[in-house]
């Protein structure tokens, strides 16, 4: 490991909640073995991290809740809170480089360093949005434009997906040279023990279906269809959704269940906080779903956190068809089966056939061996901190 030098400094920025996407908070632990880490993002709700002793981090705004609907007003007002809070550290710190991970942060670290000395820009773009996909009315339709402006002379560009690149260059309207970095987890070499409370259900003999995150009102997800999908599975199966939910949404799904009679079938579990307890829950699982519908770019093309924590527990996992990348890494590497379509019978029985395999131990090593092998974070940043690296040493020649 390289020694740490005072002026070794480095800026990282967000404006929207890093915290609850786990290679963010990684890449800022990675990072800060090289260098001193000086973090700002919006104030959102924290979960159980604990950062490195050279990191500091500067919270910008009153707060903001899971799901909190917000006034434009105050939406714009801590932007250019979080603009000037750039715009002094970087006059009160030499930054050797900014990382900037959403598209209102990378305009705003932009903006901030005019008639300023601009150290190099990298743009780890983690969530895409399309100019059609925001009326023209709108105020961050403006911040759109200033991200495809920036984007040309930015001195690194990366993504999620590839399709998501290619989609973005192409709304753009400029090619340039790009690095994929996956959302992968960190390299987990021993599996964590089962979460406690779902350890009654596996005694039992009971097969898990999990699907983890929030579940919305069903439009985004298909969350209610996959409720009612239960009567074709094994009847020894349950599904746990763990995830943040409002009672509003959770009384919907439990309607669902009174109508399918399948009540004693279906275990809600808490919002967790804790990154190891929510390893622990995929731990417990037999199946991992993935059950977005394709809105929009960003879930036609997404790479969800916790479909890569399910391999990395090997978990053999379930995704829609439409979701292309992860459709087809999920095919290709042997590791689950994607549905068709949003009817509850498509769903039904892919997860009845993916429980009945009889290469479903295969699946499970495959899962294993993926994450272990490329599927991590230390060798998907790998890519991106090897191009950093070279970029600021050229720059200090």
């Amino acid at each position: 490991m390289n020694k740490i030098s005072k002026s070794s400094n480095i800026l990282i920025a967000f404006f929207s909640n890093p915290e609850h996407i786990t290679p963010v908070y990684d890449a800022i632990c990675f990072l800060s073995e090289k260098y001193n880490v000086t973090v700002v993002q919006r104030n959102a709700i924290p979960l159980n991290y604990s950062y490195p002793t050279n990191v500091t981090i500067y919270k910008v705004g009153s707060g903001l809740k899971h799901n909190e609907n917000t006034t434009l007003v105050k939406t714009i007002v801590e932007y250019f809170q979080f603009i000037f809070k750039i715009r002094i550290l970087l006059k009160q710190n030499k930054c050797l480089f900014l990382l900037l991970y959403d598209m209102n942060a990378f305009v705003a670290g932009n903006l901030a360093t005019f008639f300023l000395r601009k150290p190099p820009i990298f743009y780890h773009q983690n969530e895409t949005v399309l100019s059609y996909e925001i009326p023209p009315t709108r105020f961050f339709y403006f911040i759109k434009r200033l991200e495809m402006f920036f984007a040309k002379s930015c001195a690194l560009l990366s993504f999620v997906e590839p399709n998501r690149a290619k989609l973005f260059l192409k709304d753009a309207g400029f090619e340039r040279d790009y690095i994929i970095v996956d959302n992968c987890p960190k390299r987990i070499e021993k599996i964590p023990m089962p979460y406690k409370e779902l350890e009654k259900y596996k005694t039992k003999g009971c097969k898990i279906i999990l699907h983890r995150g929030p579940i919305g009102d069903g439009s985004s997800l298909d969350i209610h269809e996959t409720l009612r999908s239960i009567k074709h599975w094994p009847l020894n199966s349950i599904f746990v959704i763990q995830g943040y939910r409002t009672q509003a949404e959770e009384n919907k799904c439990i309607k669902i269940t009174k109508e399918e009679s399948i009540q004693d079938r279906v275990v809600f579990l808490p919002f967790i906080s804790s990154y190891l307890e929510l390893l622990e829950v995929v731990a417990a699982a037999d199946v991992g779903l993935v059950l977005y519908k394709p809105n929009d770019v960003n879930r036609t093309h997404a790479t969800p956190v916790k479909l890569y924590d399910y391999l990395a527990c090997g978990v053999p996992a379930i995704v829609p068809k439409s979701m292309l990348y992860i459709s087809d890494l999920i095919d290709s590497l042997k590791v689950g089966f994607s549905y068709e379509n949003s009817k509850s019978e498509s769903i039904g029985e892919v997860i009845s056939k993916l429980l009945e395999h009889p290469d479903r131990n295969k699946m499970i090593e495959n899962a294993r061996k993926t994450h272990l092998d490329k599927l991590n974070y230390e060798y998907q940043f790998s890519l991106l901190f090897n191009a950093i690296s070279k970029i600021v040493k050229n720059n200090h020649i």
